[in-house]
């Protein structure tokens, strides 16, 4: 995505990327691949901030934590660390 509108907010003189990330990243996940992808976001974004910081680009990312859904009714995939990190109801964040 980057690829193809850094080179235009370039001509517009700035703009803002903001990526997706992953708490999963920073408290890792029993899924490995998810939490090693949502990492590499992190340092995507820190790399293209510095990149493009001089063309006036902003680039962040947001790091949602786990959502209190039916997806993630106790499991023992979750057990010990991951319940402690859920919290409210329905479709409330965890707290970090």
């Amino acid at each position: 995505m980057c690829k193809t509108v850094v080179p235009e907010m370039k001509k517009r003189g700035g703009g803002a990327v903001v990526n997706n990330a992953s708490m999963a990243a920073f408290y890792g996940f029993p899924v490995y691949a998810y939490s090693v992808s949502k990492a590499g976001v992190i340092g995507l974004t820190k790399s293209l901030a510095v990149s493009l910081a001089k063309d006036n680009i902003r680039v962040n990312c947001v790091a949602p934590g786990m959502i209190d859904t039916r997806m993630m009714a106790p499991s023992p995939r979750l057990g010990g660390i991951y319940g402690s990190l859920i919290c409210g109801g329905e479709g409330s964040f965890m707290l970090s």
